[in-house]
């Protein structure tokens, strides 16, 4: 992750064509999670068919969706930010805490752990297969 972080194009993991107003999209998701929660009551209560269920529940949800993700990106700016700019990548790297190092993986690559096999007992890092994401 630290030679991850310390190329030239790292500054790139971080910028974004513009930056979302994160207080105003948790809102509006957590106004969005409030009314699927109401549209499952109406159901209930009958005051909703199912097709009208199906179909409120698609569109807000396909809006939570794309909330989530944009949170999400905005969050992979503020996680990775003092990592890419940092002097000492490394030294910034080795004082995050577990979980924190756990999230900047996460957000910058996908892990696969393969199977090595009956009987194998050393490391093999062929088993290990690391997809950095863009």
């Amino acid at each position: 992750m630290v030679a991850r972080l310390s190329q030239p194009d790292a500054r790139e993991l971080t910028q974004t064509t513009n930056q979302p107003d994160t207080e105003r999209l948790k809102l509006e998701a957590v106004g969005l999670r409030e009314r699927l929660d109401i549209l499952a009551l109406d159901f209930a209560d009958g005051t909703l068919t199912s097709g009208q269920l199906r179909t409120a529940t698609e569109r807000l949800r396909s809006r939570l969706s794309a909330i989530e993700a944009e949170l999400a990106d905005a969050g992979r700016v503020d996680l990775l930010g003092p990592l890419v700019g940092a002097d000492d990548v490394a030294a910034s790297w080795a004082a995050l805490t577990v979980p924190r190092k756990r999230a900047v993986i996460d957000a910058l690559a996908i892990i696969t752990l393969r199977p090595v096999g009956r009987g194998v007992r050393n490391f093999d890092p062929d088993t290990v297969g690391i997809d950095w994401r863009s």
